[in-house]
């Protein structure tokens, strides 16, 4: 009995550290949560910091998001409707509308944030407002990373139909 014990303690402790090592492995394929610097020429602006702050997290929220939908949507992509079953195709249209939905919220975020940013300028210094254009630049460099680094999914449907 006790053999037994010890047999199924250590099964469970192997199944579940490769349920871990799985959930690990997908984490580390994703990028890396983005860390923005505020810059010297708008430290102790509140509105750019919050900007800057809000927009980062806005975009770290967007590509973990995304790329949980792509690990998920992995094992349909290159297939043909026809190689689909039904429950494939209600999952995937359940993967494809919650990526519309979420690009949807991230875009009008996005623009309130841009106006914000839009309306606050118009106070700033012209290095302030370099400061806030790299800012810019350095969230949507993200944003086209995670473009790039799933436009294979693109590639390997065109022409399935």
């Amino acid at each position: 009995m006790k053999h037994l014990l010890l047999l199924s303690t250590i099964l469970i402790l192997l199944f579940s550290s490769s349920c871990k090592t799985e959930e690990e492995e997908k984490e580390s394929n994703m990028l890396p949560p983005l860390e923005v610097e505020i810059p010297s020429e708008l430290k102790g602006n509140k509105e750019a910091e919050k900007i800057i702050v809000d927009g980062t997290n806005l975009v770290n929220q967007a590509s973990e998001s995304f790329e949980e939908l792509a690990i998920e949507a992995e094992p349909y992509i290159g297939k043909t409707e026809d190689e689909l079953g039904f429950s494939d195709k209600i999952s995937l249209a359940k993967i494809g509308l919650t990526f519309m939905t979420n690009l949807g919220e991230f875009t009008m975020k996005m623009g309130e944030l841009e106006a914000d940013a839009d309306r606050i300028s118009e106070g700033m210094t012209e290095e302030e407002i370099k400061a806030m254009e790299v800012v810019h630049e350095t969230l949507k460099k993200r944003m086209d990373e995670l473009g790039e680094k799933y436009k294979h999914f693109a590639d390997k449907n065109k022409g399935n139909k």
